[in-house]
């Protein structure tokens, strides 16, 4: 037997056996507690970042499709504008044309068209060089014509 010391309260194996087992259960119960308010803690923000993600997707979406239904709009919108400039240029390009026609035969014919002058006959007078001049402000005047589409083209496409 183990002498009795002053202030000592003896305690058999058994009881000190089941003292540490307890205080090892109730360690591990708080540390279950702590884990398990972790784990809730965690399962609540990666819900809220799910949240957050579904939402980034949402919005991202939806941004994408405005985003192609204004490039669809601005494609048709420019192809509209290709198509009225080359309509109109094609309209003018054509009065032109017939312009230079009408006067190439007035001329050709007798016409008043390019008038000539009275004195002896000179190169300006024959017909050959009338046709080359005329051939040449049409080409002048169809330069011109591109130059004056290009400018209005490029003035819708600003818009």
């Amino acid at each position: 037997m183990i002498p009795h010391q002053k202030g000592f309260i003896p305690l058999s194996p058994t009881l000190i056996g089941v003292l540490a087992v307890t205080l090892v259960v109730a360690g591990l119960g708080i540390a279950l507690k702590v884990q398990s308010a972790r784990l809730e803690s965690e399962k609540a923000d990666h819900a809220a970042t799910k949240q957050e993600y579904a939402v980034f997707v949402s919005k991202t979406k939806a941004l994408g499709e405005e985003a192609k239904a204004k490039v669809a709009a601005e494609i048709k919108r420019q192809k509209e504008v290709n198509d009225a400039s080359s309509k109109s240029y094609e309209r003018r390009l054509a009065d032109l044309h017939s312009a230079y026609g009408r006067l190439r035969d007035q001329s050709g014919a007798g016409g008043s068209g390019v008038p000539a002058i009275p004195a002896a006959p000179i190169v300006v007078d024959d017909p050959a060089s009338r046709d080359r001049l005329l051939e040449v402000l049409r080409a002048a005047d169809e330069q011109t014509l591109r130059l004056i589409e290009l400018q209005d083209w490029v003035r819708q496409q600003a818009q």
